[in-house]
Parts: C-alpha cells; sequence; structure tokens
C-alpha cells in the first residue's frame, strides 16, 4: 500500500469511554507536530507512522496487527490520561514527535 502521510494519530473509537479526553490531552502534541489525526483504523493504514492513544479498549491488537501488515510503523500510548498527557509533553519539550 503507497503511504500518503507521515504520521496519523489514532484515537480509536469515538463511542468509547476515555476517547474525548485522550484527545483533550494530545491537543498541544497536535498543535505542535500536526500529523494527521482521526478515530478510524482504514485512514490510518495510509501513514507510515501510527501512534495509537490509549489501551486496546481503544484500538485492538488485531487492528494494531493490521496496521503493521499493511506496512506502518505503530506505537502505542497506554496508561492513565495523565500518564498519556506527560508523554505527549515530554515529545513537545524534545521538538520530537516520537520521543515518547
Amino acid at each position: 500500500m503507497t503511504k500518503t502521510s507521515d504520521h496519523y494519530v489514532l484515537f480509536g473509537k469515538e463511542n468509547v469511554p476515555g476517547t474525548t479526553t485522550n484527545l483533550l490531552v494530545s491537543i498541544d502534541y497536535l498543535l505542535a507536530f500536526m500529523p494527521a489525526f482521526g478515530f478510524s483504523v482504514g485512514d490510518a493504514s495510509s501513514a507510515k507512522r501510527v501512534t495509537i492513544i490509549g489501551g486496546e479498549s481503544y484500538v485492538s491488537t488485531e487492528d494494531a496487527s493490521r496496521l503493521e501488515a499493511s506496512g506502518s510503523e505503530v506505537e502505542r500510548l497506554a496508561g492513565s490520561a495523565e500518564e498519556i498527557a506527560d508523554r505527549l509533553r515530554k515529545c513537545v519539550e524534545a521538538r520530537d514527535p516520537f520521543a515518547a
């Protein structure tokens, strides 16, 4: 598959409790690095690198494996909203979207 974007931040299903919180704690990261982002595994598969925000209840292991099989490099940031926010804040401070 041809990759049309460098980086996609995947938040998982919109109806899963916590997805909105994950999106909100990611705002500074999204503004700093301007990656494509959204809730669609299909859209994410067009990126060279995918950062999944949240655990397996947000994006399943099977979906992460499908992304890898499509040729995307996949990283998952899981934990509490505070832990995710801290990891993303470190990326912003380091000026490196993948420093987490």
